[in-house]
């Protein structure tokens, strides 16, 4: 008997129905219409459920637009990283060679010092620093960063 009551339908609840706030409240739950007609409940159900699968694609939506967002941001992260590990490689291996230099001229300076005629030595080194100067800044390639 009371499953097939329907308040909206109620002649004496018609007053109660017909009260501003309550239309209000009708309409914004999309129970009553704009002209003021009633909303079936099988209607209203169709209406809500379509109403939720829209929100909920939304939802689906948002969801995956974060988790691109995340994807992007770590794999911007990613790059940093590997350029930050490939400059750190670039500078050992640029080191490595300076102080390869440096030790090879050491080398060649020791072995100069050996040599009994102090004009050969000068002329000699004043070679090598020619030599060295045009190797570090005459035939460096542009690309390749300033030696500190």
């Amino acid at each position: 008997f009371l499953s097939n009551y329907n308040s909206a339908a109620d002649k004496h609840l018609r007053h109660y129905f017909q009260q501003s706030v309550k239309k209000s409240q009708l309409l914004k739950s999309k129970q009553m219409t704009v002209d003021g007609r009633l909303v079936g409940e099988k209607e209203w159900r169709r209406m809500n459920l379509e109403w939720e699968r829209r929100r909920r694609d939304a939802r689906e939506e948002e969801e995956k637009r974060r988790r691109r967002e995340e994807e992007d941001r770590k794999h911007r992260m990613e790059l940093r990283q590997l350029a930050r590990q490939e400059e750190m490689d670039r500078r050992k291996v640029e080191d490595r060679r300076r102080a390869e230099r440096e030790t090879a001229a050491g080398l060649r300076d020791v072995a100069w010092a050996k040599t009994s005629n102090k004009i050969d030595q000068q002329e000699m080194r004043k070679i090598v620093d020619m030599i060295n100067y045009e190797i570090e800044y005459v035939l460096r390639p542009m690309s390749a960063p300033a030696r500190k």
